[in-house]
């Protein structure tokens, strides 16, 4: 099951954010390692903005998330 429908829109913001404090990163450092800045970040933990592609992508691989669980 995919992460987004497996955990709701509202609970994936959660999951992702629980995913950076779970690497004890802040958002500024979690944004340099996926190349976007800590507003992008920021939009997305709070739910104010889905992220594009390429930002999703860059989560897969910087937590290793398998196209299974990901995309469904």
């Amino acid at each position: 099951m995919a992460i987004a429908y497996q955990y709701g829109i509202g609970h994936f913001n959660q999951k992702f954010y629980q995913l950076r404090k779970d690497q004890n990163l802040t958002q500024t450092e979690l944004g340099k390692k996926l190349g976007y800045d800590n507003h992008t970040i920021m939009r997305v933990e709070n739910g104010w903005s889905g992220g594009k592609l390429d930002f999703w992508l860059a989560v897969q691989k910087f937590y290793g998330i398998p196209d299974s669980e990901m995309w469904g």
